[in-house]
């Protein structure tokens, strides 16, 4: 079976399992002892001196409306690198270090990250942590939307909070790739397995979202949308273990294969790297951080484009 074929098939199954109520709670192939995502339930047992801090990754207005009491707020517009002439790459190990210990987060915290978007955002923030070494963190399953499926009230109010001296340990990134490394792997390596996880739209260089210099995908890459391990319309939990295993071995069925994802400009590559590396036991997995907001913005680097292309601002 070819592999666009093999894609159309697995959307098929995918949105066929979404509609049925999914009862197994996500665990992670990788037996750590240490579980990647959080449910609500387990949530409600913590208390707030047990070691934790809930991360509310959404816009400020949306965070001031309602959150999950005692989270604490952090968004994109402090966690970006303006060092560039695009938008979206990686803050520095120091000034992420620097939002962090404003918020008094310390380092031997457990970080329980949770958004209203099937967890995607929130995927972008536990990139950023584990690329500088930090382990500790959890996605809370379904986010803000369980929450309040399960009967849940939310705080307007900001938890105060005494500034803390984070300090990330010393560690070589693991699911990182630069512009330079991928060019070179695009021209030198036929086994390179590329994942663009945007939608079909973006990816067939109809629509050109705001933020890009050009249309298009990166060449020999293949169309896996981020929101096909998500149930999008309801929940917006993560599949079930079985489900995502089934998605993801018939695209990718070796999980030794070097693997390089990217989206627009980071976050929904985040998320597929999350379920790949997290969740399904994927070895060589390397987010592309720049993503396709940095690769067309350099007129020498190769794109194809299959459509005529819609501008959205």
């Amino acid at each position: 079976m070819s592999l666009r074929i093999s894609i159309i098939v697995s959307a098929i199954l995918v949105l066929i399992s979404c509609n049925e109520k999914n009862k197994t709670t996500v665990e992670s192939e990788i037996d750590t002892g240490f579980k990647p995502l959080i449910e609500v339930e387990e949530l409600d047992s913590l208390t707030v001196d047990e070691g934790y801090a809930i991360i509310d990754f959404r816009p400020v207005a949306a965070y001031e409306k309602g959150h999950i009491p005692n989270a604490l707020h952090l968004w994109y517009n402090v966690l970006e690198n303006k060092g560039y002439p695009y938008g979206g790459m990686l803050p520095s190990k120091t000034q992420l270090e620097k939002v962090l210990s404003e918020k008094g987060i310390q380092a031997s915290d457990t970080l329980i990250l949770y958004d209203d978007r099937g967890s995607v955002n929130a995927a972008r923030l536990w990139w950023m942590l584990d690329h500088y070494g930090f382990g500790q963190i959890r996605i809370l399953n379904g986010g803000l939307d369980a929450y309040v499926a399960n009967d849940h009230l939310l705080s307007q109010e900001e938890p105060k909070s005494v500034p803390s001296n984070f300090i990330f340990p010393t560690a070589a990134p693991q699911h990182y790739i630069s512009k330079e490394q991928l060019l070179d792997k695009v021209k030198n390596d036929n086994k390179l397995v590329i994942i663009d996880a945007r939608t079909s739209e973006e990816y067939l260089g109809k629509r050109q979202k705001k933020g890009a210099k050009r249309a298009g995908k990166i060449p020999n890459s293949h169309n896996l949308e981020w929101v096909q391990s998500i149930d999008p319309m309801n929940s917006k939990k993560f599949l079930s273990l079985s489900q995502l295993e089934d998605f993801y071995a018939q695209n990718i069925p070796d999980k030794e294969a070097v693997i390089v994802v990217y989206c627009h400009s980071g976050a929904r590559s985040s998320h597929t790297t999350f379920v790949l590396t997290q969740l399904l036991g994927y070895k060589n997995v390397f987010n592309y951080d720049g993503s396709w907001t940095e690769w067309s913005y350099f007129e020498d680097l190769p794109i194809i484009t299959e459509v005529e292309t819609e501008i959205f601002e």
